[in-house]
């Protein structure tokens, strides 16, 4: 079997990525949902509906990138763990 070079630099940048964008959309999801002011009754009463949606839509990418960090830090593991650098 030829060797593979793991760059743990490369796979250390992913996760941090994930670790960072994680972050901002949780920042973001946490923050409160603004008000609006509209002359257009149809318009104010569907605003905190889709205000709502925007919110878990931030929270389902925070999650998303939850997932993804844990796994690029199981892969960072296992290469590590295969080349015995633990």
């Amino acid at each position: 079997m030829a060797d593979v070079e793991i760059d743990y630099g490369v796979l250390q940048t992913v996760i941090d990525a994930f670790t960072e964008v994680e972050r901002v959309l949780s920042d973001a999801a946490g923050q409160a949902v603004p008000s609006v002011d509209s002359e257009d009754p149809v318009a104010a009463d569907a605003a905190p509906a889709a205000a709502a949606a925007a919110m878990a839509l931030l929270r389902a990418g925070a999650d998303s990138c939850g997932h993804g960090r844990a796994g690029a830090q199981a892969a960072y593991d296992g290469f590590k763990h295969a080349d015995g650098a633990n």
